[in-house]
């Protein structure tokens, strides 16, 4: 009885100090909807994003583009922490210094990508990019750099992103494993997706929105998004 009752506290610590927003972070979020943030993507229904309790939902189905909810105060330089799960073949994105008429934030500012990487990830090989790619797969800076593959806890368990973009200088922790450390300046080729030439990183801006990416396929889930400005 004993054991099991360490067993059982085990997972409630485990539970309470994974779903903790970092002290000195604001949450995005703190009144359980989207407040402060705008739906950009106007052909979407509402029922896009809808919320589970504290927990911020984006599925459409295996239909329709890519939308995206954008948080209304521009930023620089900052640290944003978030927790996200994927059902299978989910796929969003964290955007990072959206200007104000992107349709299409993930060729225009920084995407750092966030999936269900086996079902995702493994097929997405195309200008270039090979099967289970590292620019592509969760954690990476999406089409120019990522890390380690096994980072990713796997299908409907949460994770745990820490992001940071400062001086330039871009560092992203997906489950304290250390998948990129990037200066937007070492990026200055133009790069092939979707068959078209889209911008080096080095040309893309070094201030906007933040933004949040809604994408056909599984749905992906959201809590305990907060940022610190810096």
């Amino acid at each position: 009885m004993k054991s099991i009752l360490s067993i059982l506290l085990l997972i409630i610590f485990s539970v309470t100090v994974v779903s903790q927003i970092p002290e000195g972070f604001t949450p995005l979020f703190p009144k359980g909807n989207l407040e402060g943030w705008t739906r950009i993507g106007t052909s979407l229904p509402d029922s896009v994003w809808t919320w589970e309790g504290k927990i911020l939902k984006t599925s459409q189905g295996n239909t329709g583009g890519a939308g995206w909810i954008q948080y209304n105060e521009k930023m620089t330089d900052f640290e944003l922490y978030c927790e996200w799960k994927c059902d299978y073949n989910g796929n969003s994105g964290l955007f990072l210094h959206v200007g104000n008429s992107a349709k299409e934030p993930y060729w225009e500012a920084i995407e750092i990508q966030i999936c269900e990487d086996p079902s995702f990830s493994w097929w997405w090989a195309k200008d270039g990019y090979y099967i289970g790619d590292p620019r592509q797969i969760s954690g990476s800076v999406y089409g120019f750099a990522g890390g380690n593959l096994g980072a990713y806890n796997g299908r409907n368990k949460w994770n745990t992103m820490h992001v940071s973009y400062i001086k330039e200088r871009i560092v992203v922790v997906l489950n304290d494993v250390e998948m990129v450390n990037i200066s937007v300046n070492d990026y200055n080729e133009d790069i092939k997706l979707w068959n078209k030439t889209r911008p080096a990183l080095s040309k893309r801006p070094r201030s906007g929105y933040i933004g949040l990416q809604s994408h056909k396929g599984g749905a992906t889930y959201y809590r305990n998004v907060a940022i610190k400005k810096l």
